[in-house]
């Protein structure tokens, strides 16, 4: 989309993580000093369930930063090595879909965080987006101040697809910022198949073990 084409353009190429300017050719959004305190999840071929960082003290900086400071350039940047790892991974789907927020809340924040990032993975993997789909139709509570179960109770019947023939025998990537217990794509991932959705499997910038 042309708002985040021109989020790039008016930010240089920095680390997310300590705002130091980086060539262009660049292909990390992190630093060198930086990546050396980032914990990368092992590679897992698990089908269902992918994740790139762990989620230590490094990535909830960025991630409050990206979220809560109002830097949308930050989740482009991560998007950007998100679609790097889909595409290493040779995972395959016929659409990205993020995970959506309820609207008010994205009225207030003025993004999607899921959304930015899964906009990158598509427009550098090739693969249509779904936009407006997958509609988050209840206002739920930060799953963060949650425990497992709460979890679980929060986001039941809190999303919903919009009738339509698109998602009949597709497999769907289903894109989000942390993956703690599952509780989100879960549920996500329910909606999705009850509508005609073949496959679903999350890919999710940090993996939390909380």
């Amino acid at each position: 989309m042309f708002l985040f084409d021109f989020i790039k353009f008016i930010y240089p190429n920095k680390c997310v993580l300590c705002d130091e300017i980086l060539n262009f050719s660049y292909k990390s959004c992190f630093c060198d000093k930086c990546k050396k305190n980032i914990d990368v999840v092992p590679y897992s071929k698990d089908e269902d369930i992918y994740t790139m960082f762990y989620y230590n003290e490094m990535m909830r900086h960025v991630i409050h930063k990206f979220k809560f400071n109002n830097n949308p350039w930050c989740g482009s940047a991560l998007g950007k090595i998100m679609a790097d790892e889909f595409l290493m991974r040779s995972l395959k789907a016929d659409y990205i879909c993020a995970v959506p927020m309820f609207y008010k809340k994205q009225r207030k924040r003025g993004f999607n965080q899921s959304y930015i990032m899964a906009y990158e993975i598509s427009k550098i993997s090739g693969i249509p987006i779904l936009k407006n789909t997958l509609i988050r139709v209840k206002d739920t509570i930060a799953q963060s101040k949650l425990g497992y179960k709460e979890r679980e109770e929060n986001v039941k019947d809190a999303f919903s697809v919009k009738k339509n023939n698109l998602l009949n025998g597709k497999t769907i990537a289903l894109i989000d910022d942390i993956y703690t217990t599952g509780s989100t794509v879960k549920s996500c991932t329910k909606e999705l198949i009850n509508s005609g959705a073949k496959r679903v499997f999350s890919f999710c910038l940090c993996l939390s073990s909380h």
